[in-house]
């Protein structure tokens, strides 16, 4: 079974990609009155999606600083790149990942499906600029995206002692900041050597 993961604008793939994450938002967070479908956020950002065929079976958003747009969990708060000086922001591209869904509903095993995904992801990001990845979420989900990430060669680690700005409707869900540095892979040293 073939997964073609790409950043889409098809109206069709898009649609999956926000009925699928509504799903999985309301079972998984508990959040019943969750809307997915397309936000202001999600046209002013890549759409990362895996698909199977023509179906959608997972998707990130991906949303980027610029000097024109800071990130959604930068508008109640300190610029990221004051908080974080030792990464140097303001001279690196960086990126915001949210709304990240994906199905269990598949004949491919999860944890394969999840290292596929954040290995395309990564690249991906990093393929439009971003050196860094950040993703506010629970610990639980924390702790898989750190030991995915560490099996396929990228440096993922929590960011302490900064503030971030949380959305209405994740208010009260844990918000745990991790960063993951999309040039520590051997994968893109060899790309780029």
């Amino acid at each position: 079974m073939h997964v073609t993961f790409e950043i889409t604008n098809n109206a069709d793939f898009l649609n999956q990609y926000f009925e699928l994450r509504e799903k999985t938002f309301k079972r998984v967070l508990g959040l019943s009155n969750f809307n997915g479908s397309g936000e202001l956020c999600d046209d002013k950002s890549d759409i990362f999606i895996a698909r199977i065929g023509q179906r959608v079976i997972g998707g990130v958003r991906i949303f980027g600083c610029s000097a024109e747009q800071r990130l959604p969990m930068e508008l109640n708060t300190e610029c990221l790149s004051k908080q974080l000086p030792a990464l140097s922001l303001d001279n690196q591209g960086y990126c915001q990942w949210m709304r990240l869904t994906l199905t269990q509903e598949t004949d491919i095993p999860f944890k394969e499906l999840h290292r596929d995904f954040f290995l395309a992801l990564a690249n991906a990001t990093y393929d439009l600029g971003y050196r860094y990845g950040f993703c506010v979420s629970s610990k639980i989900h924390q702790r898989l995206y750190k030991q995915v990430f560490a099996k396929i060669g990228y440096l993922h680690s929590r960011c302490t002692g900064v503030s971030v700005g949380s959305e209405d409707d994740f208010d009260d869900l844990e918000h745990v900041l991790y960063v993951t540095d999309l040039k520590s892979s051997a994968h893109n040293q060899q790309k780029s050597a």
